[in-house]
């Protein structure tokens, strides 16, 4: 299947500020994907870019992501995941599941 506006899915991820060499995020340390829903009201929230980088895939694909700033957490930036303002993204998925 492949991942629609409204699809739910679960996806393993690692999470990059652009240039780094850690992630900020990764859900492969606790060994638990993100389950999610995309759309409007996607739960949990996720920024813009994430989610219009994982439409068009398809289950089992894994791809690498490169997210602008105006579409992650922009000029406010993110202070508890340790993201600045103005921070390009680059997130490596694989999408898991598509429903």
């Amino acid at each position: 299947p492949e991942v629609v506006a409204d699809s739910a899915i679960t996806l393993h991820y690692r999470a990059f500020v652009a240039g780094a060499e850690q992630p900020f995020d990764s859900t492969y340390e606790a060994g638990v994907p993100l389950e999610l829903t995309l759309g409007s009201s996607s739960k949990p929230r996720v920024i813009e870019g994430l989610a219009r980088g994982l439409l068009g895939l398809h289950e089992g694909a894994k791809a690498k992501l490169e997210i602008p700033a105006a579409l992650g957490w922009g000029s406010t930036g993110n202070a508890s995941a340790g993201v600045p303002a103005d921070a390009a993204l680059v997130w490596e998925v694989h999408v898991v599941d598509v429903r």
